[in-house]
Parts: C-alpha cells; structure tokens; sequence
C-alpha cells in the first residue's frame, strides 16, 4: 500500500470502518480521534502510532495500513518521525512476512499510545478490612 496524499486518510477511514472492531478498545478510541481530527497529516501520524502499538492485534489488512502510513511518513519525514517511521515499516513488513509482531530491538510504543495498565478487578472490589482481614 502506497500513499500520496489524502488517500492515506481515506484508506484510514475504510480500515476503521471495517476492521476497528477487531482492536482492542484503546485502539479505537486512537483511531476515532484521529478521524475527527482537523489535522490529516496528525491524523496519519496518530493512526500508525495506535496500529503500532496494537501491531500483535493487527490483522493482514492491519499490518499493510500501517506499513502504508510509516513508509508515507518516513519518505517525507513527517513531524520530523522519518527515522520512526523508517523502523515501524520494518516492523509491519516483518509481520506481513509471517515474522513475529514484537522483537527485541523494536522502536518502543510512545506513551500517549500504549495499552492501559491491566487492573486487577477483583483487589479492587474487595475494600481492604482494618487490622490485616
């Protein structure tokens, strides 16, 4: 998958309307606010940091958008994340080729991007008893 401008955008809007369901939940919510987005060029960016931090959860369809938008970011050094970029299209061309989504030496997920920290339910529901019960 190639892009040159605004298809990116549009391909981003078809994956999400035919695949967001298959993402966990703080991955859609990434990709919904990219799409409202008035930014396009930070809606990209913000799409092929979400499918790469959810990149072990992507489908075939998945794993080319995001090899799409990291070779388009990184052919124009968007937002100054061409080497990024460069890496993550390493990383969707790998999985692509049947490899492993995450490896040692991966560029790490950017915070605003990762999963939430799992809860441990239970504790939580349980309310701590004085005295050590």
């Amino acid at each position: 998958m190639n892009f040159h401008g605004t298809d990116a955008n549009h391909a981003i809007v078809t994956f999400f309307g035919t695949h967001s369901a298959k993402l966990p939940e703080h991955t859609r919510s990434k990709l919904a606010e990219a799409l409202v987005s008035s930014d396009a060029l930070g809606a990209i960016i913000s799409t092929m940091e979400a499918l790469y931090a959810a990149r072990a959860d992507l489908d075939d369809a998945g794993a080319e958008l995001l090899g799409g938008l990291a070779r388009f970011v990184g052919q124009h050094n968007f937002y100054g994340k061409g080497m990024r970029a460069a890496l993550i299209a390493g990383v969707a061309a790998r999985i692509a080729s049947g490899g492993v989504a995450e490896d040692d030496g991966d560029a790490a997920v950017e915070d605003a991007f990762a999963a939430p920290a799992p809860t441990d339910e239970a504790d939580a529901a349980v309310p701590a008893v004085a005295g050590g019960r």
